[in-house]
């Protein structure tokens, strides 16, 4: 996310507030909240590191925050996981659309726009610039509890990202859950 894409959103949010249209435009101020935080993410972390796998968590359980983009087919890399390794999920904030140019759609509705394409998954990584094969789809209401998986297999790359279209550039948004790894 740029700068721009902030300004253009702010542009977009000053419309539907003038004609008073105040659904939509607060759906756009939570956008424009979390590309600020993603963007913000982006310029604090290490050279080379923006996407580096997250090892493992402490033992008491704590989770970190993880903010997966729509439109990269490796939203968030964990990275390798074995067998009878678990991972908890819970929404904290954040909306993302696999298709259009407003995000408006949050994975942890349980009606949310487009159904199960605009979900959180479990998945590989990608291949080739294409998206992986989906392991898990995460249910919605997470915020209320949280999700856990068993990954039943060894594998060597996994991701978070959003169900479809997530090689897809133009999507917007992001959505930030927190993250336990449990090895």
């Amino acid at each position: 996310m740029t700068e721009t894409y902030i300004v253009e959103l702010t542009k977009i949010q000053e419309t539907y507030t003038r004609t008073a249209k105040l659904d939509e435009a607060l759906k756009i101020a939570n956008e424009i909240k979390v590309a600020k935080e993603r963007l913000a993410v982006v310029a604090s972390a290490p050279v080379g590191d923006s996407s580096a796998p997250l090892s493992s968590t402490t033992s008491t359980g704590q989770g970190v925050r993880v903010t997966i983009p729509a439109n990269d087919p490796n939203g968030y890399r964990i990275g390798a996981v074995k067998r009878g390794d678990t991972i908890t999920l819970q929404y904290v904030e954040g909306m993302w659309k696999n298709h259009g140019g407003i995000a408006t759609a949050n994975p942890d509705d349980p009606k949310v726009d487009g159904g199960d394409e605009n979900r959180l998954v479990i998945a590989r990584g990608a291949v080739n610039g294409a998206p992986g094969e989906l392991i898990k789809l995460v249910p919605a209401e997470t915020r209320k509890k949280p999700f856990v998986y068993v990954f039943q297999t060894s594998r060597d790359e996994v991701v978070l990202r959003i169900s479809t279209n997530s090689d897809r550039k133009q999507n917007p948004g992001a959505v930030s859950y927190s993250m336990v790894l449990k090895r």
